[in-house]
């Protein structure tokens, strides 16, 4: 009997650990979910999908959504201006990691998740404005905006 709560307790701690969080693939459903009902909406043209934009701790996250799954996340500290620690770049990369490992390959901030399916970039600098950020993107929604080779 105690063997059976122990394999009890253990289960229910890690699918409640692996659904903490949003991440890529997720449904709007899911990601609301996660981190309740998006700040702002913009329902773009069929090529773009949907952007959503959600408050996750110190974070906005900003979702887009194409099939009605998150296909591109940006992570970005809610003052616009603190740089990601590498802790912080890490816990996103793990949230979506989906139990693979990601792997560096240059000396660029750039990730791959191990099966190709995924990407990561880290932008001190957003465009053309001071705003670090991270993204992290599937194959899918990389190749059909040429950010994926």
């Amino acid at each position: 009997m105690h063997k059976s709560r122990i394999a009890l307790f253990t289960l229910l701690s890690f699918a409640l650990s692996s659904t903490g969080t949003a991440r890529l693939w997720d449904t709007e459903r899911q990601v609301e979910a996660q981190y309740g009902a998006a700040i702002e909406k913009t329902e773009n043209d069929a090529e773009q999908g949907k952007l959503y934009t959600y408050r996750y701790k110190d974070f906005y996250v900003m979702v887009t959504f194409d099939d009605g799954k998150s296909q591109n996340e940006l992570y970005i500290h809610q003052d616009q201006k603190t740089p990601f620690s590498s802790e912080e770049i890490e816990v996103f990369l793990d949230m979506n990691s989906f139990g693979q490992r990601w792997h560096k390959e240059t000396e660029d901030p750039m990730w791959i998740l191990g099966d190709g399916k995924a990407m990561a970039a880290y932008y001190p600098h957003l465009g053309k404005s001071e705003t670090p950020s991270l993204g992290i993107c599937t194959q899918e929604h990389a190749k059909r905006h040429g950010t994926f080779r």
